[in-house]
């Protein structure tokens, strides 16, 4: 509340000559008193049939609270009035005395050395944020850097360290086997010589840091000599500048008392506009009171009643619905679908990094095996002599020796082995090894699939049919609710033919797998 708003109010009320706190204490009493035998009279009956009504002479007990609190606000907006009226006067003593020292110091005579102190303090002051600015700058590089620069480094030496640094990364690389830890040392040379531009832009930004230290130096040695000049000048009004302080961390302190009684007093006054709604609704209430007392307690019972009974049929139809949904999904998800998918892709990536050679074995013992079921006899091929050979196979057995011994694998695939518990083949030879291995495991995971999707659709009918006879037996005990219960059993009925399906499907699905 501004200080304008206080003096308007505290006007308005000389003008309308306000009476005293006691006097509308007293009027309001006797407004009160004129409301509360209207009020007993809307509450009594002539012929005394029914008895007191305490609700109704609780919400009066609460209204008549409310217009005691009005009383007791008015007198402290009485008393907040009286402090601020003082309050003002002290303030504004205040004023007028800073006013004349100010007045004072405006007629002397102006110096020029002050002028060009100012303007010197200023240029440091530039200077000096100039300088903070670039001390960040050169830390925020420093801290980025990896190796560790000391205060008389020279630039030529950190390079000549990098490139060195550098060197003996590439040396590791280049005799290091394990694929994991080339990788490692791959990131370390990079990060290594991705620090010569920083380190260059550091020097850079350090030559600059000096230059502005010196200049920041030079400066102030500039500022001081102008200083000395104007101290003895600067003595009296220093003396004048605390007494003009004190008096203004009185006039804070004075102006920081009005504002919190300003706010106080506006504070009040909202809290009486409050009271009074207060009032009104509950004086609205009282009234509602007496019209609906009667049907209220009529259809209070009857409401309840209604809606807990609501209330049980949603929860136990969404309880059911819930339950019907989840056993759908659960027998619809084929079981250790991930870890087969994770055999088959595999397979796909072995067979692919497989030889030449080694495949053509693979499918000529897959062919023989072949044979062998249908009733041949497989005999061991003798070997041909070099002299019948033919070229393009011989030259291509060459190449096949010349693959790598060592296999790289990417990091999904680590992944996906690791999901089967086993660790990819480290060297081309052990493909074959590893195909039968992963053979296997699909096998195994077909078979607890399998046996997981039988268990399910078992578990799943007789979890229907057990619910079914409940309901059964529910609906004939409740002949109220025999409709809804009647038709409960035909709709598990049909979800239980569905899963029945659903779970034959499934379990084809896998064995074709």
């Amino acid at each position: 509340m501004s200080e304008k708003t206080i003096k308007k109010q505290t006007n308005n009320n000389k003008g309308g000559e306000k009476k005293p706190a006691s006097v509308q204490k007293k009027d309001s009493n006797n407004k009160d008193n004129k409301q509360q035998n209207n009020n007993n009279n809307n509450n009594n009956n002539k012929d005394n049939k029914f008895p007191p009504d305490a609700v109704y002479d609780g919400i009066q007990k609460k209204i008549q609270e409310k217009r005691d609190e009005i009383a007791s606000i008015n007198n402290q907006l009485e008393t907040l009035k009286t402090d601020l009226t003082s309050l003002r006067s002290e303030r504004n003593q205040l004023k007028t005395q800073i006013e004349q020292f100010f007045e004072a110091r405006k007629n002397r005579s102006v110096d020029p050395i002050k002028q060009e102190a100012q303007n010197a303090r200023d240029k440091f002051n530039a200077l000096l944020k100039q300088q903070e600015e670039k001390k960040k700058s050169l830390i925020a590089l420093e801290n980025s850097l990896t190796i560790k620069i000391n205060k008389d480094s020279k630039l030529e030496d950190v390079l000549a360290l990098i490139i060195s640094k550098g060197l003996e990364l590439e040396e590791q690389i280049e005799n290091e086997i394990n694929p994991n830890q080339q990788r490692i040392l791959l990131k370390k040379s990079s990060q290594n010589n991705s620090q010569k531009k920083s380190v260059e832009e550091y020097f850079t930004e350090k030559k600059e840091f000096d230059s502005i230290k010196e200049q920041v130096n030079a400066q102030k040695k500039q500022l001081d000599g102008i200083t000395a000049q104007i101290k003895p000048v600067e003595g009296e009004k220093e003396k004048n500048d605390q007494l003009i302080k004190g008096l203004k961390d009185k006039r804070t302190a004075i102006e920081a008392q009005i504002k919190e009684k300003n706010d106080k007093f506006e504070e009040l006054k909202k809290r009486i506009d409050e009271i009074k709604k207060d009032i009104d609704v509950e004086r609205a209430n009282q009234e509602a009171h007496v019209v609906k007392r009667k049907e209220q307690r009529k259809q209070e019972a009857e409401k309840v009643k209604q809606e807990r009974l609501q209330k049980k049929l949603e929860y136990e139809d969404k309880k059911k619905k819930e339950q019907e949904r989840k056993i759908q999904e659960d027998l619809l998800k084929v079981a250790y679908e991930a870890e087969m998918g994770h055999c088959d892709s595999l397979t796909a990536y072995l067979q692919a990094l497989q030889p030449k050679e080694q495949k053509d074995d693979s499918s000529n013992a897959n062919k023989n095996v072949a044979e062998i079921e249908e009733g041949f006899e497989l005999i061991k091929k003798e070997k041909i002599s070099n002299h019948r050979e033919n070229p393009k196979k011989k030259n291509t057995q060459q190449a096949a020796k010349q693959l790598p011994e060592v296999i790289k694998h990417p990091l999904d695939i680590f992944t996906k082995f690791e999901k089967l518990s086993m660790v990819p083949p480290p060297k081309y030879t052990d493909i074959p090894e590893y195909l039968e291995q992963i053979k296997t495991k699909k096998e195994y995971y077909v078979k607890l699939s399998a046996k997981e999707m039988e268990e399910r659709a078992a578990k799943a009918k007789a979890d229907a049919e057990k619910k079914q006879e409940e309901t059964v037996a529910a609906a004939s005990q409740d002949s109220s609710e025999s409709t809804p219960a009647a038709s409960t059993p035909s709709i598990e009925s049909t979800a239980t033919t569905t899963t029945s399906d659903n779970t034959t499907t499934n379990n084809v699905e896998v064995e074709a797998q």
